[in-house]
């Protein structure tokens, strides 16, 4: 059994095979969870963070596929009375969604955007999540947010882009990078790396911005893609070191004369890198066509790419939504929403694999034998050899809302990419 901080919960989950998902297991058992957010450390354990209506607090545990501590409920700077102290009894507790990064110094980063739309930065030893004075006092890093993104070098600086919407004159609409010394826990200052007046005001629904890391020797690469849904263009700019220079934002697709009046515009650019490999994915319709989902891959760390290639062409539904899941046994795993469907891709630096249906949207309850409805999925790759979910399970009366989680092996390169069939000679 695994010993964990906290308390050990002998929750073992049940057989496994390749490919499968493991039985789920009930993290909150309360009846009124939501909102669960999954942050993966370098040791492989996961913590999952979610919302209790009933207690109004945030409630916590961690675990791996093995065990998970007791649920416990926390008080966190993302979700406290002590910074409202104007606050009235009887209002709730301000529970706001974080964002959540860990570094390999031990540390759990959570930004946090508040219903004014300032943005907010905290952490705390991963070790002492549980402990409210651990975590350090909320700085403010920005003051109208719509978006952001951020990740952890191979220096263990922490980078942060975001979406500024102010449009204010020493504060413009535009795209924003600060990078946190991992020494000092110092923010450099907000550099402007793009400005443009579509910016203000942006939907929340709109707003998308990707930031990367990458890296060829001991040089960090930093790589920031974004929309910019008024004029129809994703961009990209790159920092060759480490975010203290970067190159004019260049364009990575927009709507050409000869598009057709329904074709989708260029959008929701996401970025993934490994080991100096750097691969864009956006959706756009060109031509004939509505929308199609598009890459471009790089293999000497954004110095040089492909041509724009079309992939899944044998959908004909946009797109919903793309996640990069993290590197997993030479592969980069992906996920994809298409035609109300969920599936996992895989990526080898040269072909992408036949999607996956991810499935296991429904599954019976092991205490009630009822149907229960699996949502509001959070995965993330543990040790790259197991596939992290939890989500939000629902009873079919819609009732008893709780925080699963399950977990499945990923496989080697030939499970997602198996040997084409060989035939025989005809006699």
């Amino acid at each position: 059994m695994l010993l964990l901080a906290g308390g050990l919960v002998n929750r073992v989950y049940g057989q496994e095979s390749e490919g499968n998902w493991a039985d789920p297991i009930n993290l909150s058992r309360s009846g009124s969870a939501a909102v669960p957010q999954l942050v993966i450390d370098g040791r492989g354990v996961s913590h999952v963070f979610w919302q209790d209506q009933a207690v109004d607090s945030y409630i916590y545990t961690q675990g791996t596929p093995e065990a998970w501590t007791a649920p416990a409920q926390i008080e966190l700077p993302f979700g406290t009375r002590s910074t409202f102290p104007d606050l009235e009894p009887d209002n709730p507790t301000p529970l706001f969604i974080p964002f959540l990064y860990t570094d390999p110094r031990g540390f759990i980063h959570a930004f946090w955007i508040d219903d004014e739309d300032s943005l907010f930065y905290s952490r705390a030893p991963l070790d002492q999540i549980t402990d409210f004075a651990a975590w350090n006092q909320p700085e403010q890093l920005a003051g109208a947010v719509t978006d952001l993104s951020a990740a952890v070098d191979n220096r263990g600086n922490l980078h942060l882009s975001y979406i500024n919407k102010q449009g204010i004159e020493n504060n413009p609409a535009g795209v924003y990078h600060r990078r946190l010394d991992p020494e000092t826990f110092a923010w450099t200052n907000p550099s402007l790396l793009y400005r443009s007046a579509y910016l203000q005001d942006l939907p929340i629904e709109q707003a998308n911005i990707q930031l990367a890391t990458g890296s060829q020797g001991e040089s960090s690469t930093i790589f920031i893609g974004w929309d910019n849904r008024a004029e129809e263009k994703v961009f990209i700019a790159r920092s060759p070191d480490g975010g203290i220079s970067w190159s004019e934002p260049a364009i990575v697709d927009q709507r050409q004369s000869e598009d057709g009046l329904s074709g989708v515009g260029p959008s929701n650019i996401l970025i993934a890198s490994r080991d100096g490999g750097v691969l864009l994915i956006w959706v756009a319709g060109h031509g004939f066509d509505i929308c199609s989902q598009y890459y471009q891959w790089s293999t000497d760390d954004g110095l040089s790419w492909t041509e724009p290639r079309v992939m899944l062409e044998e959908f004909t539904s946009c797109p919903q939504g793309n996640e990069y899941l993290g590197p997993a046994n030479d592969l980069m795993l992906f996920s994809t929403s298409l035609q109300d469907q969920s599936y996992l891709l895989a990526w080898d630096g040269g072909r992408w694999s036949d999607p996956q249906p991810r499935e296991l949207n429904r599954f019976i309850h092991p205490d009630t034998f009822r149907s229960v409805e699996f949502g509001c999925h959070q995965m993330g790759v543990q040790d790259e050899s197991r596939l992290q979910m939890v989500g939000c399970g629902l009873g079919s009366e819609g009732q008893s809302a709780d925080i699963w989680a399950t977990s499945r092996f990923i496989g080697e390169i030939p499970d997602w990419f198996p040997p084409k069939a060989a035939w025989t000679e005809p006699l």
